[in-house]
């Protein structure tokens, strides 16, 4: 049992935190660290201050426990004046009135644009009415964030110089506004990313998601999106002419729709107005598109070349390439036929000989030395009669 400590010193265990106290036991003194006396004194001494004594700290208490009270049946009062939201907010703590009088306007949009944000995310798709679907799905307003512009066009330029958003084939597609305000659906209402389909629990965080990861474009050949129905491939975009059929009478006339053919294997062939032709293949043959195969080149002047090449490999085998014509063969092999004649040859094949004649020398005198060297290092020198 702790004891007070008097004039005459007692022995036992004292603590700072503490004053005038004598604990006669470690498990007294334990129970006074998990005390809120303690815990006080500690927070004075890092203040700079003394510690008190444990009846002042029991009347400082009492006092603040009594003002928590006068405060939280003053509120209870006017608590039916207030919304569910502040009631449970005031319930939970103390209002500070000195803060909420010097609070200025920033704060207040600030708390706007939060409550809007929030609402935005709480949005039931189940029960979403047309008026609320243009609300939040704006195709003037930015999809990655929350800016607001007059036109259709310029919510575009901005998205194409701040996060690199595109529109691929932009002048087929016939609904520019309804292919905007599905992917702003998609990311605001859907929380779902627009490239790669990932959903996330609010719209902040997949709007963070494209940004960061550098999906901020659309995926065509994702088949779970319906960009089709924005796209309108039949018609060639406006201010571009068509090209010349021939109709049933056997007059010629200028048409603006394409020429679309679809094979039996699948791809599409797309006939163009200067007549040239486009392969729109399908992935099932996409390791053959990635292929490089070099074509044959069949001009003359290659294959004199190969020729003349083929001719020469032959006349260095020993092969003889006999010709009707002794003229047959073009200039450059007649150059190289001294080169490889039979005192040249010869010539050659000694030169070949003698290096290799020498190179053994050479690995030959390398080797006896390297046994020399190592002779010597386990020679027992200075052992027996001749050390």
């Amino acid at each position: 049992m702790a004891t007070f400590a008097t004039g005459q010193q007692q022995q036992g265990l004292t603590c700072y935190t503490a004053p005038g106290v004598v604990f006669a036991t470690s498990q007294e003194i334990k129970e006074h660290y998990r005390s809120d006396w303690h815990r006080y004194n500690l927070k004075r001494k890092v203040g700079g201050l003394p510690p008190i004594r444990k009846e002042a700290f029991a009347r400082r208490l009492a006092a603040a426990l009594r003002l928590q009270e006068e405060a939280k049946n003053k509120t209870k009062k006017t608590n039916h004046l207030k919304s569910g939201k502040d009631r449970g907010s005031s319930t939970s703590s103390t209002p500070d009135l000195s803060r909420t009088s010097s609070s200025n306007g920033n704060d207040d949009e600030s708390k706007m644009e939060v409550e809007s944000s929030s609402n935005d995310d709480e949005v039931e798709l189940d029960n979403l009415t047309v008026e609320e679907l243009n609300k939040h799905a704006n195709p003037k307003q930015s999809i990655f964030d929350d800016k607001v512009f007059d036109t259709v066009e310029d919510n575009l330029e901005y998205m194409r110089t701040k996060f690199n958003f595109v529109v691929p084939d932009l002048q087929y597609v016939s609904d520019i506004d309804g292919l905007v305000k599905y992917c702003s659906a998609k990311v605001r209402l859907g929380r779902i990313c627009l490239y790669c389909n990932k959903q996330f629990k609010s719209k902040a965080s997949a709007q963070q998601h494209c940004k960061d990861m550098l999906h901020c474009r659309l995926n065509v050949g994702n088949i779970n999106d319906f960009f089709d129905e924005f796209y309108d491939y039949y018609k060639w975009p406006e201010g571009e002419q068509g090209m010349e059929v021939e109709n049933e009478d056997g007059t010629t006339s200028m048409t603006k729709k394409a020429t679309v053919e679809l094979l039996q294997s699948g791809e599409i062939v797309v006939t163009g107005k200067d007549g040239g032709r486009k392969l729109v293949g399908t992935r099932e043959f996409n390791r053959y598109y990635k292929q490089n195969i070099r074509p044959e080149d069949n001009r003359d002047s290659v294959q004199a070349l190969r020729k003349e090449k083929l001719l020469l490999a032959y006349k260095m085998a020993g092969v003889d390439t006999k010709t009707s014509d002794s003229k047959a063969l073009s200039t450059f092999v007649q150059k190289q036929k001294s080169n490889y004649s039979g005192a040249m040859l010869q010539m050659a094949r000694r030169r070949d000989h003698d290096m290799r004649v020498k190179q053994r020398k050479v690995d030959k005198n390398k080797l006896k030395l390297f046994k020399n060297k190592t002779a010597k290092k386990y020679r027992g020198e200075g052992v027996g009669i001749h050390g």
